[in-house]
């Protein structure tokens, strides 16, 4: 029901939000991302502006009130908001977007895996083995898709009607630097 909701919207290609009680216009991103048209969407960038009450009770979340990484422009590289099961229980993690498999060397290595594609996540050696068993559910409140609208490429912003946060599917590493440091990085599943 969420995935159909959010198709329509997207279908929709409104290039108008109501952000503080008034009409606030999308303005094209660039630098992160392939732009693209609707016929193969991508998640390059999004918002996350819940506060962690609400993300709490929508995703039934144990454990004590966390800061969650706010923004209208998420972007690769920045921290963003998971939701993973611990011992069956649903917990918020925080993960640096950009997937960096173990052998990686630098968590540069992340912004080429921003986007996972759901039709091949299970076989690629960068995502399979988190594919069995890290998935987690990435929080935001909506995102933005390039889409054609006359002649031009325009930011469509998607959201829910009712205005709540949703999860994206997702895959997170817990990626250990040469360093030895441990370092949560994380992909936004998407589709053809």
């Amino acid at each position: 029901a969420v995935r159909e909701e959010m198709r329509q919207e997207s279908r929709a290609g409104r290039e108008c939000d109501f952000r503080h009680g008034r009409p606030y216009r999308q303005r094209p991103l660039a630098g992160h991302g392939d732009p693209i048209d609707g016929e193969n969407p991508m998640c390059g960038r999004f918002e996350l502006h819940s506060a962690f009450e609400i993300i709490a009770k929508l995703f039934g979340l144990s454990g004590d009130a966390r800061m969650v990484p706010q923004g209208f422009n998420r972007a690769p590289g920045q921290d963003i908001a998971i939701i993973v099961k611990v011992g069956g229980k649903n917990e918020l993690a925080i993960c640096r977007w950009g997937f960096v498999p173990s052998w990686g060397k630098d968590l540069k290595e992340g912004h080429q895996m921003i986007n996972a594609r759901a039709e091949t996540v299970a076989e690629k050696p960068s995502f399979r083995q988190a594919f069995s068993r890290h998935r987690c559910l990435v929080v935001a409140d909506g995102f933005y898709e390039w889409k054609k609208i006359g002649g031009k490429k325009r930011t469509v912003y998607v959201r829910l009607r009712n205005g709540r946060p949703f999860g994206m599917a997702g895959l997170y590493n817990l990626w250990t630097s040469p360093e030895g440091e441990q370092v949560c990085t994380g992909t936004i599943i998407t589709t053809e």
